[in-house]
């Protein structure tokens, strides 16, 4: 064993001591050890790109336990040094093309695979929109350019936030691009997810921000039962997917004995008074954040086949997605093509996610919340 890979040994055992006190909260001895470690085999060697995640290590390590301390600084300097000399911070960019895909949940399902690509590198990724020809928002037909801009703001800026990437609307379709390396044929769609996965083995998975899941648990911790949130459909565009109400009351009255169902409201809807006594979370209808939380907060989630079910399908939360085998809306061969087979399951997903292809008529519901909750 040569000596670079002894001393690679020797940090690597160093850090793990650490760790192994960290984790028993000797936080004095983690301090000391962590102080030691840098003074003795991180500063005064020579540090490559193959040190860089144990040396990122130390330093999330030592800001925990002597964020004021010299060493700290000093580690932390060497850190962004070792990530620059290595162009470890130039940023992968990925195109959302407005005039192909509207300003809705696809950004999700695009983003799902950009940021699984781009954290496989531990590279920074920023979605750039790009305009129609004529620099509006969407292409014709698909929506007002007053919707376009408020899906902007509402949906796709914060799905990029909140998977820690950087967000670029273009004034025009031939603005000039940021410089940068590009993410090439990721489309956002089911397809495109399924390549990505094969190939990296995992997804980065969206999650709501500390600040939201703590100001929604204020809410969700208020009931005396655990929460369901069943969200509503209520669109002007694919009427066949709109959620059928009167079945989703029948489901939150059947279960209301050991639940508590909140109905997430569409955004059309979203301050309108319910036509039931059930907690509506119209904040959950406006802001990305707060209904995210909400569904990583809930015991169950259930959707009726409609966008915001992605934010459950690449994400944490638990499921239920019912109602996509719907020819009228697609067709068995479209989801073939899209790799997610009529009646199949996607191999990522998590315990207690899941797609019921059939409608979600109340004893289908019933049974498969049941069925999944019985076997997880």
């Amino acid at each position: 064993m040569n000596e670079d890979r002894i001393a690679d040994v020797q940090r690597r055992a160093a850090v793990n001591d650490v760790i192994a006190a960290f984790n028993q909260r000797d936080v004095e001895k983690a301090r000391e050890l962590a102080l030691d470690v840098w003074g003795t085999l991180f500063q005064p060697a020579k540090l490559d790109i193959r040190d860089k995640d144990v040396l990122d290590t130390l330093v999330k390590l030592m800001v925990q336990l002597a964020p004021q301390h010299e060493s700290c600084k000093q580690a932390k300097t060497r850190l962004v040094d070792l990530r620059q000399a290595n162009d470890l911070d130039r940023p992968y960019h990925v195109i959302y093309d407005l005039g192909r895909y509207g300003p809705q949940f696809d950004v999700v399902t695009l983003l799902v695979q950009a940021k699984t690509l781009a954290d496989a590198e531990n590279r920074p990724l920023t979605v750039v929109f790009v305009p129609t020809d004529d620099g509006v928002y969407v292409k014709p037909g698909k929506y007002s350019a007053k919707e376009a801009i408020f899906r902007l703001s509402h949906i796709c800026v914060p799905a990029c936030t909140l998977y820690g990437a950087k967000s670029i609307i273009l004034d025009y379709r031939n603005s000039p691009m940021p410089k940068g390396d590009w993410l090439q044929g990721l489309p956002p769609t089911h397809d495109g997810v399924m390549n990505v996965f094969e190939r990296a083995g995992r997804l980065s998975r969206i999650r709501a921000t500390a600040k939201a899941r703590d100001l929604v648990s204020g809410y969700v911790n208020s009931f005396d039962k655990p929460v369901v949130a069943i969200t509503l459909r209520n669109s002007f565009r694919s009427k066949v997917r709109n959620s059928r109400v009167e079945d989703w009351l029948e489901v939150a009255n059947r279960l209301s004995t050991d639940y508590q169902p909140v109905f997430v409201p569409d955004t059309e809807d979203a301050f309108r008074p319910p036509d039931h006594a059930f907690p509506a979370f119209p904040i959950g209808a406006v802001d990305l954040d707060a209904r995210l939380a909400l569904y990583e907060l809930s015991a169950m989630n259930f959707f009726n086949h409609n966008g915001p079910a992605v934010l459950a399908q690449y994400g944490n939360a638990p499921f239920i997605n019912f109602g996509l085998d719907n020819e009228a809306y697609m067709s068995a061969a479209a989801w073939e093509q899209l790799r997610l087979p009529v009646g199949s399951q996607p191999p990522y997903l998590l315990a207690r996610q899941k797609l019921v292809w059939e409608a979600p008529d109340p004893d289908r519901v019933i049974a498969e919340f049941a069925a999944i909750m019985d076997n997880t």
